[in-house]
């Protein structure tokens, strides 16, 4: 019978410092990258100099920052606020990259805007951008003629 109480103490205390190293893991969005062997991380030397680049105009800068966002701090805004930077001077891979993320949802807006991104990857010559057009349907009459959202 002690040999049972003292194995419950140690699962009993394993248990809480299990649960108090939990607590204090949980860190405040966008403090701290989530995949610490990511090939999307950054220094902030490094993400400094991608900013810069991307301000003046350097595509695949902005793409790299949207990747940044998007799969180490999850900061969906900022992700799509680079993503569309580069979108918008014709880097076609965030073209189609905006057109996934607007899927999510069965919203007219949202389908019209991944229509107007996977139409803009098209045109440029994306042939899977081509493919999601097909497979989009008609969720949304024609697609919009505008960028959507301000980047």
């Amino acid at each position: 019978m002690p040999k049972l109480i003292f194995i419950i103490a140690v699962l009993s205390a394993a248990s809480l410092h299990s649960m108090n190293v939990l607590a204090h893991e949980k860190r405040p969005k966008n403090s701290e990258p989530m995949y610490a062997n990511s090939a999307f991380l950054l220094t902030e030397a490094e993400r400094s100099e991608l900013v810069g680049k991307a301000n003046a105009g350097d595509n695949k800068a902005a793409s790299r920052l949207g990747f940044f966002y998007d799969f180490t701090t999850r900061d969906r805004d900022a992700a799509y606020y680079w993503f569309k930077k580069a979108a918008l001077n014709g880097h076609v891979e965030s073209q189609y990259n905006l057109g996934v993320r607007t899927l999510g949802t069965s919203s007219p807006v949202k389908c019209s805007e991944a229509k107007y991104w996977f139409t803009m990857a098209s045109q440029n010559g994306m042939e899977k951008a081509q493919r999601s057009l097909e497979n989009l349907g008609d969720c949304a009459e024609e697609p919009q003629q505008s960028p959507p959202r301000e980047p």
